[in-house]
Order: C-alpha cells, then structure tokens, then sequence
C-alpha cells in the first residue's frame, strides 16, 4: 500500500464528506486563533497567569484557549485581545 500525504488524506477525507469539511475548516479556524493569541500574549511579554489575572480568568482557561481544547466565545476573546491593547478585525468570505 502506498504512502499517502497528510494532504491528500485529508482531500480524500473531505471530498467524501462535505460536512467533515466543514468541521475541519472550522477547527483550523480555531486553532489559528489560538496560535495567534499565544503569539500576542508573548510578544506582550505576559505570561498564561498575568493575562489571566488582568481579564478576570484562571490561567487554566487561557492555557486551553490557547490550545485549542477550548471553545472560546467572541466575547471572551475579544476581552483578552482588549486587555492586551488589541482589538479583532475579521473577514467574512466565501468558502473555497
């Protein structure tokens, strides 16, 4: 059997079932924004703690928000990008 990439496993995967493709755009979309919190956290020089205490959370939930195991609102990460002098700017687009 030959080897197969993790693209075109993941082609196949989604060809055969629109709703998984869904599914998987939506997660890719979640953890996107889970690197770019943890990547403005940084760049801010706050550790998981210090942002946790400023926005009113425990650093346990900042940690799986910027994981990805956790499903964060609008609300609360808008929040978080406030307290670190930010503010979220989106695009709605078609899917491809």
């Amino acid at each position: 059997m030959p080897i197969k990439s993790f693209d075109q496993l993941y082609n196949e995967i989604t060809s055969e079932d629109p709703e998984r493709a869904v599914h998987l755009a939506q997660l890719d979309q979640q953890m996107k924004a889970s690197v770019l919190l943890s990547n403005l956290r940084e760049r801010e020089g706050y550790t998981q703690k210090e942002l946790a205490q400023r926005v009113g959370k425990s650093q346990a939930t900042i940690a799986r928000i910027e994981s990805g195991s956790m499903n964060v609102t609008f609300d609360t990460l808008a929040d978080i990008v406030n307290h670190l002098g930010y503010k979220i700017e989106f695009n709605i687009v078609p899917v491809d």
